[in-house]
């Protein structure tokens, strides 16, 4: 149990995280501040990918697994372009891709 509760609060931490660079870069859309989200959300993938494979009850975790799949490989896509730190660099989901699982990590961090 102490593990599943070390994980949750790596997981917890890393949302934080996303949500506070998320934030400056919808104040600044430059390639800077995306490649801070860029960072943020891996690490977050690797916190809900261990959540996901080691523990019972967060199985809804693979519509975040997928939705940031699908946002690692658009911004891939993006960064072919070769951009400075300082240009604009905004994201628009692409037709398909998995929206982002508010209602799944608010359920979630409420009953940690």
């Amino acid at each position: 149990m102490e593990m599943i509760d070390n994980n949750l609060i790596v997981w917890s931490n890393c949302i934080k995280r996303c949500q506070f660079v998320y934030d400056l870069y919808r104040s600044d859309q430059s390639y800077l501040c995306a490649n801070r989200v860029f960072l943020a959300n891996l690490k977050l993938y690797e916190a809900s990918e261990v959540l996901y494979n080691n523990s019972d009850g967060f199985e809804d975790l693979i519509f975040l697994l997928i939705h940031l799949n699908d946002w690692f490989l658009q911004f891939e896509e993006l960064k072919l372009s070769k951009p400075l730190s300082t240009d604009l660099f905004v994201f628009q989901r692409v037709n398909g891709a998995a929206p982002y699982p508010k209602e799944i990590i608010n359920k979630i961090l409420e009953n940690l």
